[in-house]
């Protein structure tokens, strides 16, 4: 029993509102899922039990995929949900279950929402939620990261590049710390086919050849 659940039961209400929820879920496993995150806590507030609803219509089987902390805990934020729909009618409901996981905190603020754009045109709306799933998002709206990103889409064949910058091990030791001219020299190294050779590199044993090659600290 996650500790929202268990706070939970303290409001009248909640046992009510929890049993609407399983009951429109129908299936325990992803019921218990949905539960471990912070959802429970925000069941009885005024309007939560519709905005699930709405979400769910919309998501059907990405539901649960789509609802972790950092989307739960912004649900009931003005705009938001308006927000997270756009986003839905523009990917559909698979795509957008990878997209929004590691973007949740980019989708509050929609005079953003240009440069996302901006982006999956570049990349193509097929690849655009392959690219974002590492959470990316949030370092695209700053200037100077765009430029240098811009820069690798520049020199990187498309599906090694939204490969590479997809994936969140990147976003945390390059993008995040700007080790993008350490990304460099082991792009320089490679062979006749560069891009290909530094996904390779990168992605060799699980991502382990990053991990080697680029240190956390």
């Amino acid at each position: 029993m996650s500790n929202s659940v268990a706070k939970g039961l303290q409001d009248p209400g909640f046992i009510t509102c929890l049993n609407k929820l399983r009951l429109k879920i129908n299936n325990d496993k992803k019921f218990a899922t949905l539960m471990s995150n912070s959802l429970a806590a925000r069941l009885t507030k005024p309007g939560f039990l519709q905005i699930l609803d709405e979400l769910m219509s919309l998501l059907e089987d990405k539901f649960v995929t789509s609802m972790n902390d950092e989307v739960v805990c912004r649900l009931l934020k003005p705009g938001y949900v308006g927000n997270l729909k756009f986003w839905i009618n523009k990917l559909g409901k698979d795509s957008f279950a990878t997209f929004v996981p590691k973007n949740a905190a980019i989708l509050e603020k929609k005079s953003k929402f240009p440069i996302l754009e901006q982006w999956c045109e570049r990349v193509t709306h097929e690849k655009f939620h392959t690219f974002m799933a590492g959470g990316i998002g949030q370092y695209l709206i700053e200037q100077r990261t765009n430029g240098q990103i811009q820069r690798w889409f520049d020199i990187l064949e498309l599906k090694h590049f939204c490969r590479i910058f997809g994936n969140k091990s990147v976003v945390a030791r390059v993008v995040k710390k700007d080790q993008f001219s350490k990304l460099f020299e082991i792009y320089n190294n490679g062979g006749a086919n560069k891009s290909k050779d530094l996904c390779i590199c990168l992605w060799r044993k699980n991502w382990k050849g990053l991990r080697d090659l680029i240190p956390a600290n």
